[in-house]
């Protein structure tokens, strides 16, 4: 069975996404948003919410606004029809159809007219893009001269070790699974060489950590389980239920608890893998 394409995993997963990542890419909005990320989005913002997902980052923004301001104008994009529907659902963001639009559109061809945005964020996205240096061409092509834009990158993916090192306790001939991101990405080097020849001078990459995480540690097994269950959709009954078993056994030895921000001011504490993210702020 050949492997599934970022396209084609990510319609899959749409309707239960948020869940499927850990609620990491939510822990990474509300950063940009509201913590050291520093967006400083206004209800005169024009924000480009890039490969949107089910449009966690619009969101956020609307959960930092105080109640009484109005929203920015945001167009929030993204290449899969389903995770487009799923942003359709929630009601909060139609309750502001007149700022807040929703398309179906690949990064690498945005249908926006030059020097559109004050604010372009792509959370998560860039290093899934099929074609990376079209699609950092188009968010600059797409920002307002002394525009900024916001970029989210894992540095590692320590839930996939963990994954396969299942993997090879169970299978240990098998090669170990992949996921289509080159390796490169995990180089700040190559972050701002993709960002520097697509247009962007002023580039700075901090970090942060994010969570891959849950309630519980058997809870962040069943989201890794459900994230990468292609690993094990051809192996033998006997088979799936060891990798489990490994898998629920070296879970909890790389968790730590953490405080999740919830809605617009709560917080619950999880248990989570810690995922060290580079935050890259690029302006124009």
């Amino acid at each position: 069975m050949a492997p599934k394409t970022p396209f084609e995993h990510f319609e899959e997963i749409a309707l239960r996404y948020e869940t499927t990542m850990g609620g990491i890419s939510r822990e990474l909005s509300r950063h940009i948003i509201r913590g050291q990320g520093g967006a400083s989005i206004s209800s005169d913002s024009v924000v480009l919410d890039n490969a949107c997902g089910p449009a966690i980052v619009t969101e956020e923004i609307l959960f930092a606004l105080p109640a009484s301001n109005s929203p920015p104008t945001i167009h929030a994009v993204d290449i899969s029809p389903a995770m487009i529907g799923a942003a359709r659902s929630k009601s909060a963001l139609a309750a502001h159809a007149d700022r807040i639009h929703l398309a179906v559109m690949p990064a690498e061809k945005l249908t926006f007219p030059d020097a559109t945005f004050s604010h372009s964020i792509t959370n998560l996205g860039i290093f899934f893009f099929a074609d990376a240096a079209q699609g950092a061409r188009e968010i600059f092509r797409t920002l307002q001269p002394g525009g900024v834009a916001f970029l989210t990158v894992f540095a590692a993916f320590p839930h996939l070790e963990l994954v396969r090192r299942a993997q090879a306790a169970i299978r240990p001939d098998e090669p170990p699974f992949s996921i289509p991101v080159d390796p490169a990405w995990f180089e700040t080097a190559h972050i701002k060489g993709v960002l520097r020849v697509a247009g962007f001078e002023d580039v700075t990459i901090g970090d942060t950590v994010g969570h891959y995480g849950a309630p519980s540690a058997a809870g962040v097994s069943d989201r890794l389980l459900l994230l990468f269950g292609v690993v094990f959709e051809s192996w033998s009954a006997e088979e799936k239920e060891a990798f489990e078993k490994e898998l629920r056994r070296i879970v909890p030895e790389s968790l730590e608890t953490f405080q999740r921000g919830v809605g617009i001011a709560g917080e619950v504490e999880e248990v989570g893998i810690p995922m060290r993210t580079y935050v890259i702020i690029a302006r124009k």
